[in-house]
């Protein structure tokens, strides 16, 4: 099984590229990493949190294999490594997976990457309806990436997003590759302040699926 190493293309650079060679732990040159199990190597959901709508038919799951676990779909694999995080849908659905991070006081530059693939199975996408739901909105068939203040409620699309990273769908292929994104934080985040790190799901329309693994935020 290959290593933790960046696969997929390149997209969404913001100010200056980011991404050190490793997509783990801090190294030599002073980035620190902020967030726990961003390669999702503990086999499990370790360091982040699940949230559904209620009665959303779908989950979020970190599993090893290339065939979904609800409808059997081929999926990429990870990226890296034997592990990656999953959310798919069997009816309509809409969930998140989200991490909360401390940019460390002192600190003046912040840097989030992760890999992703996002595959509409309808074709239609991506469709936003402005909010994180299935029921009772306008066709909605998208996978959205923020980053939350510390206030921000769970599903909030308003003012408690600092920066929206991704709100779209990849295609519809067969089996869709990682692609790697990279974004400079620095100017948007205070030093001192805790932030959240959000993926969101949803699908009205038909199955969806997201893919993540490699997920970093460092600092220096």
């Amino acid at each position: 099984m290959q290593n933790k190493t960046c696969m997929g293309f390149t997209l969404g650079i913001l100010g200056v590229l980011f991404f050190l060679g490793s997509c783990g732990g801090g190294n030599g040159d002073g980035w620190t990493e902020l967030l726990a199990n961003g390669d999702f190597e503990t086999g499990d959901l370790t360091g982040w949190t699940v949230a559904y709508v209620p009665e959303a038919a779908g989950m979020i799951s970190v599993i090893a294999a290339t065939v979904s676990p609800l409808n059997g779909y081929r999926m990429a694999g990870p990226a890296g490594g034997t592990f990656y995080a999953l959310s798919e849908n069997n009816e309509s659905y809409a969930g998140v997976l989200f991490q909360p991070f401390t940019f460390p006081d002192g600190d003046d530059e912040v840097a989030v990457s992760f890999e992703m693939f996002v595959l509409d199975n309808s074709g239609d996408g991506p469709l936003d309806a402005g909010e994180i739901a299935y029921g009772g909105v306008e066709p909605n068939q998208h996978v959205r990436v923020d980053v939350l203040s510390a206030a921000a409620g769970t599903f909030d699309t308003g003012l408690g997003v600092i920066k929206n990273l991704y709100l779209n769908v990849d295609g519809y292929e067969p089996i869709l590759p990682y692609i790697l994104y990279s974004f400079d934080l620095s100017p948007d985040l205070e030093s001192g302040e805790t932030y959240m790190l959000r993926f969101a799901q949803s699908s009205n329309q038909d199955y969806l699926f997201m893919g993540i693994d490699n997920v970093s935020v460092k600092s220096r």
